[in-house]
C-alpha cells in the first residue's frame, strides 16, 4: 500500500474530520473501492481506543456488519458532538 495512515487521538475530537478526509484519500490512493476493504482498513488502523468506541456505539452490531460510511457516519456524529449546556 502506498502511505501510511496513523492511530486517530480519541483525546482530540475536533481532528476527526480531517483523520477522516485523509483515510478516504489513503484509500482512493491504494485503489481500495470495496466497502469491505475499506472497512477493513478503517478498523484494523484506527486505533484500539476508537475500535471499542466503534463497538460501544454500534452495539449489539458488530462492526462487521457495518458499511465503511455507516461507521464514519457514527463516528463523525460522535465526535461533533457539543457539551450540552446547562
Amino acid at each position: 500500500m502506498l502511505g501510511y495512515i496513523e492511530e486517530f487521538d480519541i483525546s482530540k475530537p475536533k481532528e476527526w474530520t480531517a483523520y477522516a478526509s485523509r483515510l478516504t484519500f489513503f484509500l482512493e490512493a491504494n485503489n481500495v473501492t470495496d466497502s469491505a476493504k475499506r472497512r477493513a482498513v478503517l478498523l484494523s488502523s484506527c486505533g484500539g481506543a476508537v475500535f471499542n468506541l466503534i463497538q460501544a456505539l454500534i452495539s449489539p452490531a458488530n462492526p462487521n456488519e457495518k458499511f465503511f460510511d455507516e461507521i464514519l457516519f457514527v463516528l463523525e456524529e460522535h465526535f461533533s458532538r457539543r457539551p450540552s449546556e446547562i
